[in-house]
């Protein structure tokens, strides 16, 4: 199944910087940024400052 998650402009350039190559898929970059954040290291605080590293 496909959905469309809305984000602004603004986040849409911070994501696209991350990109390993310009072909890389938001879903398979998102899904590479959630694997690199280990589940034993990701606190409610460090997932807070998440958004600061984007």
């Amino acid at each position: 199944m496909v959905t469309t998650v809305q984000i602004d402009e603004c986040m849409k350039k911070r994501l696209s910087g991350l990109k390993i190559h310009r072909r890389e898929s938001y879903n398979d970059l998102i899904s590479r940024l959630i694997d690199s954040c280990s589940s034993e290291t990701a606190s409610r605080d460090s997932l807070d400052s998440v958004p600061d590293l984007l």
